[in-house]
């Protein structure tokens, strides 16, 4: 009975020591660039960045399509701090072909084990190249 319990007690330990756990939800990060109410030409590349924050095991993030609503053409999800963060700074770089509008946004939130934390929301501008 001991051997038995050792080893279920064994392949517990090294079932959680590969992954985070943590009592509270991540805070919601904070946008660093483009700044709010940014002018983007349509079709640039542009670099989408914000603070990583402690506690965060992935991130969401999406642009905000203000004519359609839609949100799933740039959604990206379980973003990894290890691929989209360098010190306290993440970011990712997407081609922008929203319509030429204004009051696009664009969002991210931190995730970890317990949920997700609220969306950080900034707008910016399309225009015509």
């Amino acid at each position: 009975m001991n051997r038995v319990l050792i080893v279920v007690f064994s392949t517990l330990l090294a079932s959680c020591a590969g992954s985070n756990y943590y009592q509270v939800r991540p805070i919601s990060p904070t946008n660093l660039s483009p700044a709010p109410d940014v002018v983007i030409v349509q079709g640039t590349e542009t670099e989408f960045a914000w603070k990583a924050v402690s506690r965060a095991d992935s991130y969401e993030f999406h642009l905000f399509n203000r004519n359609s609503g839609d949100i799933t053409q740039y959604y990206m999800q379980n973003l990894k701090p290890a691929q989209v963060c360098a010190a306290d700074r993440c970011s990712v770089v997407v081609k922008v072909e929203l319509p030429v509008n204004h009051s696009h946004a664009w969002r991210v939130r931190a995730v970890n084990n317990q949920g997700a934390s609220v969306w950080s929301r900034w707008m910016f501008d399309v225009v015509e190249p």
